[in-house]
């Protein structure tokens, strides 16, 4: 009896819950409930819905603003970028530090000229709200200048655009520190800068899950697309393209105790000045199933490695070709990769191999049209598992084309290759 009591109590407060829930409108012009957004965010309750009518929203009561702790949707509606937060330089657009869960969501809402310590566009502290169809741009901050996550934070970020933030430090983008699991899909992280981790940079036990995301064009002195420190981070389906770091890592770099796992990624034409043209590592790494391509430095324009003697890092059934360089690049005396099961062809290095490597070809991939964004490959490729001895797909993408086009150095020019993902 006890028991049928609570659950029917419980049935009764979430359908009260859910009648209550009501839309409060907020329009600048006043034609709405109120007509700024801090006033709507006072008055609303939980499960409430706060419509913002389009346009830009400036001034103090329309920036620093909090959902206090309450599961609210927040939405401009359709069409991220019709109503604006401009911060003026003068704080941050939201900052969720009342313990939001993902119930708490922001969605489709364009955040610019924010400025903080931590968090130019978006801080969250000891909290894990929902951000969607949102763009973060020309925001300012030491740590995380288009958001920063911290305590724990473990965000839901889905289908947004972090442009031409920048970062004293750290994370031109996004950064995630102090532990939490932040879930990120697509995402896009362009012309982005920060000393670490230009895009993005995960630290301090953060593991993050990167799934459909596309660095392009941004630059850092260490990492010019993402950087990861510490935790366990899963990156999948992943873009990076003309991201420059100035020391190492120009697509990406990974040190400092993490062991991430890469996979069916892509990296074209990123540079680094020293080391790493496409991603150096310190750290455990497994990449599988990735393509490499026209990535450039003076050491290892695919890959650095100088982790650990006891660390484990793994490169297996990936294509590495037309890089401006060597494909990679082992320090003397530190842990080496284990190179297996991939194809290596075209570097301007020559394609000899450093560390445990076996059973690779350096043969031509057989790309069906780089030129055209196409890097799937011909039907005859040795990338494809039932033309290789292994019988294992190599690379990010299967067959797509049953003609013959060649990669190698007369077939493919690199004003193509700089047409790519423009």
């Amino acid at each position: 009896m006890h028991t049928r009591t609570i659950a029917g109590l419980a049935t009764i407060l979430l359908l009260f819950s859910t009648a209550s829930a009501t839309t409060i409108y907020v329009d600048l012009n006043g034609g709405g409930d109120y007509e700024t957004i801090d006033e709507g965010l006072l008055h609303a309750t939980a499960g409430d819905t706060i419509l913002i009518a389009p346009g830009v929203y400036t001034g103090p009561q329309n920036r620093d603003l909090s959902f206090y702790g309450r599961p609210l949707l927040v939405t401009g509606g359709p069409g991220a970028g019709t109503v604006t937060v401009d911060c003026e330089g003068l704080g941050r657009g939201f900052i969720f530090n009342s313990n939001e869960h993902h119930g708490s969501v922001l969605d489709g809402i364009e955040i610019t000229r924010g400025w903080a310590i931590g968090g130019g566009g978006i801080l969250c502290t000891s909290s894990s709200p929902t951000i969607r169809n949102c763009e973060i741009t020309q925001c300012v901050a030491d740590l995380g200048a288009g958001m920063s996550c911290t305590g724990g934070a473990s965000p839901i970020i889905e289908h947004c655009v972090f442009k031409e933030n920048v970062a004293e430090t750290a994370g031109g983008g996004i950064r995630c520190d102090s532990g939490g699991d932040p879930v990120l899909t697509d995402v896009a992280f362009v012309d982005n800068e920060a000393h670490y981790g230009g895009g993005m940079m995960s630290r301090g036990g953060s593991s993050p899950t990167i799934t459909g995301a596309i660095f392009d064009s941004n630059k850092a002195e260490f990492s010019g697309g993402l950087r990861c420190e510490g935790g366990s981070p899963v990156l999948d389906n992943l873009i990076f393209v003309r991201n420059e770091a100035f020391h190492s890592g120009g697509g990406m770099g990974s040190g400092n105790g993490s062991y991430l796992t890469l996979t069916n990624s892509v990296f074209i034409e990123n540079s680094s000045g020293f080391r790493g043209g496409a991603f150096s590592f310190t750290t455990g790494t497994t990449i599988s199933h990735c393509t490499f391509l026209g990535n450039s430095a003076e050491r290892g324009a695919g890959f650095w490695c100088s982790p650990p003697i006891e660390t484990e890092q793994l490169i297996t059934n990936s294509i590495i070709a037309l890089s401006g360089g060597a494909p990679v690049f082992c320090e003397t005396g530190m842990g080496v990769p284990t190179i297996t099961h991939s194809v290596i062809f075209a570097n301007t290095a020559g394609d000899s191999l450093c560390g445990q490597y076996h059973d690779n070809l350096f043969v031509d991939p057989m790309f069906c049209d780089p030129g055209a964004n196409d890097l799937t490959v011909h039907e005859l490729s040795p990338c494809l598992g039932r033309n290789n001895p292994w019988g294992e797909d190599v690379g990010a993408f299967g067959a797509g084309c049953s003609w013959p086009t060649a990669v190698g150095e007369t077939a493919v020019t690199w004003s193509m290759l700089k047409a790519m993902y423009r």
